[in-house]
């Protein structure tokens, strides 16, 4: 079997979409890169909001993979 397995096959626009929100994550964090002060629970901390951002980013991607997976099951 020469192709690409059948699970492992990702649609154009699927890329596509993957892209363009990247690139818009990327230019909104650019945009947004002053001091702010963060509040999580009890602790403040001053912090570029790029970072907030890209940190929130981050968790959402990974709650959104676990919860692909955990419906796949």
């Amino acid at each position: 079997m020469n192709g690409p397995s059948r699970g492992s096959r990702v649609s154009t626009p699927r890329l596509v979409g993957l892209a363009v929100a990247l690139l818009a994550l990327t230019v909104f964090i650019a945009e947004n890169f002053e001091r702010v002060e963060v509040r999580l629970f009890v602790t403040e901390r001053q912090t570029r909001l790029a970072w907030a951002l890209l940190i929130a980013a981050a968790i959402g991607f990974v709650a959104g993979v676990l919860v692909t997976k955990l419906r796949r099951k």
